[in-house]
């Protein structure tokens, strides 16, 4: 069990460019807090390895039930089971730093505090002596403030992008991508169906510059253009509300040109 296990850490990692300790941190991370099968027949490792494995190939469940050596019904009760737990992690995986530090360089939260230190000495100068004599005092204050701000602190999404290709200010790039389903049938069905004739979600994500996901909408259906889905999205909503400060984000010709959105 245990080389069956190493051989498929080193597959999954090796063939579909997954990091291997991805895989076996993802292996792990549900034991004992999402996946609770009634019984032990197939353990919670091998089900996760062999869900992978499914979803990386998109092979037939059959195929899966082979490599691991279960039976043909038992790998669409495993992929069922662990593709809803992982779904859970959602909110816990799949967002944007808490702390705006994480996302936007020291040397930029240092000026703006900078800005706004400069505006209060300049209108306690303006009420204490006029407007005179004043100035001198602020800027030495401001000087030893920036010296005292800007300290070495952990790298943040913005630094990400710039140690990449210099390019500054950056958080993450955005685009949407069509995840093809089968037609959903109904009155409603042809609203699924994408430019290229086939039924589809279109799923609009952002990524940061190592490829970790910070934000994803998957609601709409295939027919639906990337714009409309941006503009009724929540991020559009922080961008436009300045919760990123001066951060941009990188998007593709599809996007309309923003102050926040740079398009190629």
């Amino acid at each position: 069990l245990l080389h069956l296990k190493n051989k498929e850490y080193y597959v999954l990692s090796v063939t579909y460019l997954l990091q291997e300790v991805s895989v076996y941190l993802t292996t792990h991370v549900f034991t004992n807090t999402y996946l609770d099968f009634k019984n032990h027949a197939v353990s919670t490792e091998i089900s996760q390895l062999l869900t992978l494995r499914y979803l990386a190939t998109r092979s037939y469940l059959r195929s899966a039930a082979d490599f691991y050596g279960v039976s043909p019904p038992t790998p669409s009760r495993i992929v069922k089971k662990v593709t809803e737990s992982i779904a859970q992690l959602r909110p816990a995986m799949i967002k944007f730093p808490d702390d705006i530090s994480r996302i936007v360089t020291e040397a930029y939260l240092a000026e703006e505090e900078a800005v706004a230190e400069v505006k209060r000495f300049a209108s306690v100068d303006a009420k204490v002596n006029g407007g005179r004599g004043g100035g001198e005092i602020c800027w030495e204050n401001i000087n030893k403030f920036m010296i005292n701000r800007v300290t070495p602190g952990s790298p943040t999404l913005q630094d990400g992008f710039y140690q990449i290709e210099r390019f500054p200010r950056v958080i993450g790039a955005l685009d949407c991508i069509h995840v093809t389903i089968k037609s959903p049938g109904g009155d409603s069905a042809e609203n699924y169906r994408n430019r290229k004739s086939n039924f589809s979600i279109n799923v609009q994500l952002v990524c940061d510059s190592k490829l970790r996901c910070l934000d994803i909408v998957a609601r709409w259906p295939g027919s639906v253009h990337d714009q409309t889905i941006f503009n009724n999205s929540f991020l559009k909503q922080r961008l436009e509300s300045g919760q990123f400060r001066n951060s941009l984000i990188l998007g593709d010709s599809g996007y309309e040109l923003k102050q926040y959105l740079l398009t190629l």
